[in-house]
């Protein structure tokens, strides 16, 4: 779920996609212009990993192991989940501008769902006790937001980090034994 939302809309995904002439050049420009965001990614998928740490997360060290391969140089397109945001860079870039033209091929091209009310019916969802029973629901409702809003948006803030780039050889060291020796004690 965390994936949902990753990808690029940056000043160079879009040059890289409006200024391709061919799908190859496209392709190879969007790698390009995704290589060039390495460190980004690397940083925030780290991140990720030690959220889901915290959280106990058995994910944790898959994104330990990504963000270690993102940093010794593996290339891009043998890590799945670059290909997933390239996809999604893509989807989005198409979503934004074809929005309007009568292609009919922006109508399906958002890439992840946007959830704006309850959750789809058997899905399992965290449910923390509020102070008050519907106390959050009540001070969202007159905004329009939701719990789920709120969950994505501090999963973001976390994620987001500080742009501390001198603490990447910790995350770095932390990391490869996370994803080498297993879970972090």
């Amino acid at each position: 779920m965390i994936m949902e939302s990753w990808y690029e809309d940056s000043d160079a995904i879009t040059e890289a996609i409006a200024s391709a002439t061919t799908p190859t050049a496209l392709k190879r420009a969007l790698w390009k212009a995704l290589d060039d965001r390495r460190e980004h990614w690397a940083h925030v998928i780290a991140r990720s990993a030690l959220l889901l740490h915290a959280a106990q997360e058995p994910e944790a060290k898959e994104f330990a192991a990504v963000a270690l391969a993102l940093t010794d140089g593996r290339p891009l397109k043998k890590i799945p989940v670059m290909e997933m945001i390239a996809e999604f860079s893509f989807e989005v870039w198409q979503d934004e501008n074809l929005v309007g033209l009568d292609s009919g091929a922006a109508s399906d091209m958002t890439p992840f769902e946007i959830v704006s009310g309850l959750p789809p019916e058997g899905m399992p969802v965290n449910d923390p006790a509020p102070e008050e029973p519907g106390e959050l629901t009540r001070l969202l409702q007159p905004v329009g937001l939701t719990e789920w809003w709120v969950d994505g948006y501090m999963m973001g803030a976390c994620v987001a980090g500080h742009g501390d780039h001198r603490r990447w050889p910790v995350y770095r060291e932390v990391f490869r034994c996370h994803a080498r020796r297993g879970p972090i004690r």
